[in-house]
Parts: C-alpha cells; sequence; structure tokens
C-alpha cells in the first residue's frame, strides 16, 4: 500500500537511519522511490505484500547531498506522466516505430564535473525517451558507468594529407584515450596532464596499410592534427614514446602492398582479415605472394 501511495504523488526518497547507541555515530541510507522504479518493484512482486529493497549510502559531502536532491525533484517533474502510462521498453518503442529520441539530463552544483560523461562515472541517470506524439517516458535506470565511447567527425591529417575522416573518443574515469584507425591511441591522463601513445598493428589488410603508412608519415614529421588541433610526437608531456623503428615499419609497409597487389592480380575483392591469422597462414600466404608476385 505504502508503495502504490508513492506512486500516486509521484514519489519519494526513502531513508534509513543507523544511530549507534550512544548516538555518536550514525549512517543515513536511501532508496530512490520514482514511477519508474516503483512500477518495476510492484510489478515484479505481484500480489506478494511485502518487497525487498536495495539502499544506498547517502552522500556526506554537501555538494553531493544537494545534487542527490536536485536530481531527484527533476526526474520527479520529469516522470510525472510515467504515474498513469504503462511501462515501456527501448525495444519495445523501437520495433513500434514510435521512438523519437532518447536522452538524459542532470544537475550538479560541482565544477569538476566537465562533461556528461565525468557526471555518469559517479551517479546513475534514468533515459527517457520521446514519443511521436510528444510524450516523454522513462524507459530504463542506467548504473554509473565505467567507460563511454563517441566517434567524433573530425579529419586526422599529417601536414594537409588526411589519413582518416574520423577517430573514436574512449572516456573513462581518468583517463581520455584517442582512438586512430585500428592500431594507433593516444591516452592522455586527466589528473596528471600526461600522454602516452602506443601503436600496435590491428585489422584487415587495408586498414594496416593505412595506419602504417600514417604511423610514418607522422614520425617523420614530428606531429600529426586531429581538426585543428596538433599533437606533437615528441611532447615532453608523452611519458614513454613508442620504441618506434621508422625502416623497420617501412619494410613491413612494402610487405603488406605486396600482398595487396598479389590479391589484386588475383582479382581478390575481399578485404584480407590479418587480424585472424595463423602461422598456417602467414606460411601460406608467402607461397602465394612467392609465386605471384615475385
Amino acid at each position: 500500500t505504502d508503495l502504490k501511495n508513492y506512486l500516486a504523488i509521484g514519489g519519494t526518497m526513502f531513508f534509513v537511519v543507523y544511530v549507534d547507541s550512544e548516538g555518536e555515530n550514525s549512517q543515513i541510507y536511501c532508496a530512490e522511490f520514482l514511477p519508474y522504479d516503483l512500477k518495476k518493484i510492484l510489478n515484479k512482486y505481484g500480489s506478494q505484500q511485502s518487497r525487498r529493497i536495495e539502499l544506498k549510502a547517502f552522500p556526506k559531502k554537501k555538494t553531493e547531498i544537494s545534487d542527490a536532491l536536485l536530481n531527484f525533484a527533476r526526474n520527479m517533474k520529469r516522470q510525472q506522466p510515467a504515474i498513469n502510462c504503462d511501462p515501456v521498453t527501448y525495444e519495445e518503442l523501437s520495433k513500434d516505430g514510435k521512438l523519437k529520441e532518447i536522452s538524459f539530463g542532470y544537475t550538479s552544483t560541482e565544477e569538476e564535473h566537465f562533461t556528461p560523461f565525468d557526471y555518469l562515472f559517479r551517479n546513475g541517470t534514468y533515459v527517457y525517451a520521446k514519443l511521436d506524439f510528444g510524450l516523454e517516458l522513462p524507459i530504463d535506470r542506467v548504473p554509473k558507468i565505467a567507460t563511454a565511447k563517441t566517434t567524433v567527425m573530425l579529419p586526422v591529417m599529417v601536414k594537409e594529407k588526411v589519413y582518416y575522416d574520423s577517430y573514436e573518443l574512449l572516456y573513462k574515469e581518468d583517463v581520455v584515450e584517442l582512438h586512430i584507425g585500428k592500431s594507433v591511441k593516444l591516452i592522455i591522463q586527466k589528473n596528471e596532464d600526461s600522454q602516452h601513445f602506443t601503436f600496435t598493428l590491428k585489422g584487415t589488410l587495408s586498414e594496416r596499410i593505412t595506419d602504417t603508412e600514417f604511423i610514418i608519415s607522422a614520425f617523420e614529421v614530428g606531429v600529426f592534427k586531429v581538426g585543428d588541433i596538433e599533437f606533437p610526437l615528441f611532447n615532453p608531456k608523452i611519458k614513454e614514446r613508442y620504441p618506434f623503428n621508422i625502416d623497420d615499419y617501412k619494410q613491413h609497409l612494402l610487405w603488406l602492398k605486396k600482398i595487396k597487389s598479389t590479391l589484386n592480380i588475383l582479382r581478390v575483392r575481399k578485404d584480407l582479415d590479418f587480424d585472424s591469422f595463423t602461422e598456417n597462414d602467414e606460411a601460406n600466404l608467402r607461397l602465394l605472394v612467392s609465386g605471384i608476385y615475385d
């Protein structure tokens, strides 16, 4: 009955406070009962009269307490339409073609939350779907995340030559990684203001050729550009320079191009998947290049 009443008023924050016998030490625990959560609990237990719920330690830092209360109030207002609506899922809405967009939002009083990802590394959030007739409903409760990835549509260049039309950004709590092609990573430590560059050949034959051409050119020039931002490869902030021997990679590039030419002679259309290669595959490939190209 309590849970049904909480749903009728649009939600509540439920607190349990433990205090020791002397009254000197205490710990506060809390559960957020919003329409999305209440409906899940009520639907899960059917006609059973008691419910088991999970409580989490309530924050002690003033700014974190403010954030918890402000975000609860924000979500309480946002979930008003869900009180009298049937629960919906992302899969159901996608199947029916009713899903127009999904979003989440938060309020933070802490200055160190530079991006939405930084907030999500420490806090969970609700995901909302906007339906085709303008109604917005909660469709998921996402716990705090470990990583987030996005594709950035900016060119990656050496001098004026564009090697890639985009790159991937991988966000972690203390690290941001730029993934360029299949083989290149630039790892930026947020707190230490340092960078670490790695190059490990991966991908198909064509991807490996492009990555090797890019890395040779970048190391010969000493810098590459992402959009308008330059990344010097000899920057003192880069902790460890990748043990990179340009001559070795130039030789390897010639070998990769030999393979490509051999497959072109044989009119092979499909790109060669190097990541799944075995030692036996490598030996057969060398025989093929020797017999056809050489």
